[in-house]
């Protein structure tokens, strides 16, 4: 039987996700970054709503089917992130970003259309987990890649930065290495075969980066 700790921790980051990104959205709909925020807590909200449903399922083909909307919210966090960071931190990143897009895209439409990502389901602890497919490993590249560069242009800006801003890249930084760790447990649980007790931490993630959104601009 799962955890009670890691279904608690993964509704609490679904509800604070959605929630603070509809409250981002709410104050300034115009501003690009609200926008970008908005579209990455979606994404972690579609990937822990997602994983609650497979805790209370008890069919293969509805388990499939929300692996797929799980992976599609999983795969559309590294580049929303990445596209935050690059209008945050006001560096060049359009050829990666384009790049980014393009590749996310195409991680999607092979999730919906082949059996290359994710083969289907199997029972772990009670619990529907994916059989993975040929090349998961690309996906796991890209989620990692992603994951590195926004962590390359907050240091490279943190460097230079001074003041409140500096303090707020320090909290974004902070707030992405927590989630990046917690939520990288779920890739190896299989192979340790523990809970991914790491993503009991992820639900800072939106509390610590809408803080410090909020800590310059209103």
């Amino acid at each position: 039987m799962w955890n009670p700790l890691i279904i608690f921790t993964t509704a609490l980051t679904f509800i604070l996700s959605l929630a603070l990104g509809i409250y981002t959205l709410s104050i300034n709909p115009r501003e690009k970054i609200n926008k970008l925020w908005f579209l990455s807590n979606l994404a972690v909200a579609l990937w822990t709503f997602s994983y609650i449903l497979l805790f209370l399922t008890t069919d293969d083909k509805t388990a499939a089917f929300l692996q797929n909307f799980l992976y599609t919210g999983a795969i559309l966090i590294p580049i929303f992130l990445f596209h935050f960071v690059v209008l945050f931190t006001y560096q060049k990143g359009r050829f990666i970003l384009l790049f980014g897009y393009l590749y996310s895209s195409i991680l999607i439409i092979l999730l919906y259309t082949t059996d290359l990502l994710l083969k289907g389901t199997f029972v772990n602890r009670d619990f529907f987990d994916e059989i993975r497919g040929p090349l998961f490993p690309f996906y796991l590249l890209y989620f990692f890649l992603f994951i590195i560069l926004s962590v390359i242009f907050l240091i490279k800006k943190y460097l230079k930065a001074d003041g409140i801003y500096k303090k707020q890249i320090l909290y974004i930084l902070i707030a992405i290495l927590i989630s990046a760790i917690g939520g990288s447990t779920n890739y190896i649980t299989e192979i340790y075969d523990i809970y991914p007790y790491g993503q009991t931490f992820v639900f800072l993630y939106p509390i610590i980066i809408t803080y410090a959104l909020f800590l310059k601009k209103y």
